[in-house]
């Protein structure tokens, strides 16, 4: 009797430290599953998040190519109206300058440094250029002014003109036919007076146009050669390969041209 009592109390407790090991690795594995749940979801979130980084920063990055580009080429169409292009360049100036704030606020830290020597360059340059422009500017504006008093000069000899037929087809009034001519007289002498200004005016334009058309050029040009280097390096953060020999030669190609 006492022999089947300790066998039944023997099947008890090994039923018993069976079911606590049951009951322990179920705990594990239920914390081992809750745990690669956790590295899981982890994961893609971390993925997620780079995804949305990536794509921020390769918005970001075409939007300052485009800025770029129109900058560039807005400083190269300045000659053709010089009161009209600079204030539409001022604006593609300003874009730019925007673009570039929000290339420094995503992009890696070497990259950033590079922009901000870039910042430093233009800001010196585009300096010179401005005090250029303005004193073209300046010239431009006393050469359209002379323009619109010779102009205004002509307008009335015209209406001079037109009234002396009048009186001719009226009949003949002396008094009214020498007063007129005496006013053809005065208005020649303003015009005459006039020309020669106007003459000097547009030779000091031209004068300041050429250089300041220059400056521009080797400034783009300088620009180009620092973008270059930065390009790479945007280029790299994306992902995309890049062939920097290649790049250059192409570079260096195009200013040739």
């Amino acid at each position: 009797m006492l022999e089947e009592m300790l066998t039944a109390q023997a099947t008890i407790q090994a039923a018993e430290i069976q079911a606590k090991a049951t009951l322990t690795a179920a705990i594990y594995g239920g914390i081992a599953i809750a745990f690669g749940l956790i590295i899981t979801w982890w994961t893609a979130l971390h993925l997620q998040k780079v995804a949305r980084i990536a794509e921020t920063r390769r918005n970001v990055y075409l939007d300052l190519v485009e800025a770029y580009s129109n900058m560039v080429s807005g400083f190269y169409t300045i000659g053709f109206d010089i009161e009209k292009n600079w204030k539409l360049q001022t604006t593609l100036i300003l874009n730019f300058s925007k673009a570039i704030d929000k290339t420094t606020f995503v992009c890696k830290t070497e990259t950033k440094s590079e922009i901000y020597k870039l910042l430093k360059i233009f800001k010196e340059k585009y300096l010179l250029i401005n005090g250029e422009m303005n004193s073209v500017l300046e010239t431009l504006g006393e050469l359209n002014d002379l323009t619109s008093r010779h102009e205004q000069i002509m307008s009335r000899f015209d209406e001079a003109s037109a009234k002396l037929e009048i009186i001719k087809r009226e009949g003949h009034d002396d008094e009214k036919i020498n007063h007129i001519l005496k006013y053809f007289d005065e208005k020649m002498d303003e015009s005459e007076r006039c020309i020669p200004l106007i003459t000097e005016k547009a030779k000091e334009l031209d004068a300041k146009k050429t250089p300041m058309q220059l400056s521009i050029v080797k400034f783009v040009d300088e620009l180009n050669d620092l973008i270059l280097p930065i390009s790479h390096m945007l280029r790299k953060e994306l992902g995309a390969k890049t062939d920097v020999d290649l790049d250059l030669k192409v570079h260096l190609s195009a200013r040739e041209i």
